[in-house]
């Protein structure tokens, strides 16, 4: 029963420093300019990669008509 007892003590501290933003914890002391930077950098992957992928697809339209030409 006591170590029940402790358990729950020891659950509800971690909360409480969860909540408070302890630092180390993993609480509000996140830093949110680094995910912000990486969100945005992500953002221009995403851009350049689908810019590719529409210069695929005429790279393959164009061949398309150049195979149907050659025939």
């Amino acid at each position: 029963m006591r170590a029940l007892s402790a358990l729950f003590i020891i659950l509800i501290m971690v909360s409480i420093s969860f909540a408070i933003g302890i630092p180390g914890s993993g609480g509000s002391d996140f830093d949110t300019t680094k995910f912000d930077k990486f969100l945005e950098e992500f953002e221009q992957l995403k851009g350049k990669i689908e810019n590719l992928n529409v210069e695929l697809s005429e790279i393959k339209e164009k061949i398309t008509e150049l195979g149907s030409m050659r025939r």
